[in-house]
């Protein structure tokens, strides 16, 4: 019978090494996340596009890193077609993918001709239709013929106040004071003067737009005191900042999204083929 235990003994013990040994080769792996895309040709439109600059592509992957939670990687652009990214980070999810190639394209637009109580006679009408099953919907028709109107085609009808161009570099942050949450986003000079403009009379609607959707409005209830004389001009210190308070629902999607304004607009628009693990 002691033979039998003694046996048993060494067989145990070299399993259990055999294990150890297992483990430590699997701690030495490293794993890395590896992100394919392509070129989302549905987005293109019916123009012939213009040839895709390919380290242009990379340049604004590039500055979308944070939002995948790496500082470093690589990027390869095979082709629009063919663009691989590898991040040492352990997770990567739907969001953060989702964020990565937006467009990201902002808009401020003022609906100049929507009706309100200081703008009564306004052609428009705004609706906020309530839904149970997500966020609130907004509607644009026509006060007279109480048509309808498709987002795309109202938007195109309202002056464009600023845009990504007008952004200081690396302008927007999130900010928190309590319970407010928000990207704040700072403008140049030239748009500071558009803004303070805009802001001089009450009961404007600036409507923030990403890729045409939009993500926060705010209406204009104060009106800035005019000077006895003339106002001195904006000093080259002077930025207006604006706070975002919609497009993200917590604090991880309002840093992916400042990341998204602090690294401009993708050249091409682009879509995931797939995300997963590697080895290395």
């Amino acid at each position: 019978m002691r033979p039998a235990f003694s046996l048993t003994l060494r067989s145990g013990t070299f399993l259990l090494a055999a294990a150890l040994a297992a483990s430590s080769a699997a701690a030495q792996d490293s794993f890395t996340h590896e992100i394919r895309l392509t070129l989302d040709r549905s987005k293109l439109g019916t123009g012939k596009p213009a040839k895709p600059d390919e380290r242009g592509i990379e340049e604004a992957l590039k500055k979308r890193m944070p939002i995948l939670g790496a500082k470093d990687g690589t990027i390869e652009v095979k082709s629009p077609e063919d663009i691989r990214i590898r991040v040492p980070v352990d997770k990567v999810g739907p969001t953060q993918l989702k964020m990565l190639v937006v467009p990201g394209q902002l808009e401020l637009r003022y609906l100049d001709d929507v009706q309100t109580n200081l703008n009564p006679h306004g052609r428009y009408v705004l609706d906020v239709l309530s839904r149970s099953d997500g966020p609130d919907k907004l509607r644009f028709r026509e006060r007279d013929s109480v048509k309808p109107i498709p987002p795309e085609e109202f938007f195109r009808r309202c002056p464009l106040i600023a845009g990504n161009e007008d952004l200081e570099p690396g302008a927007a942050s999130v900010i928190r004071d309590g319970a407010l949450m928000a990207v704040r986003v700072e403008f140049n000079k030239r748009a500071t003067e558009r803004l303070n403009r805009f802001q001089s009379k009450p009961g404007r609607i600036l409507a923030i737009l990403l890729d045409g959707e939009i993500i926060t409005m705010n209406s204009v209830t104060r009106k800035i005191e005019k000077l006895k004389k003339k106002e001195p001009p904006i000093r080259e210190d002077e930025r207006t900042t604006i706070d975002i308070l919609g497009g993200f629902s917590d604090g991880d999607e309002a840093g992916y999204l400042a990341a998204v304004f602090n690294a401009g607009p993708l050249r091409v628009p682009l879509k995931v083929v797939s995300a997963k693990i590697i080895a290395e």
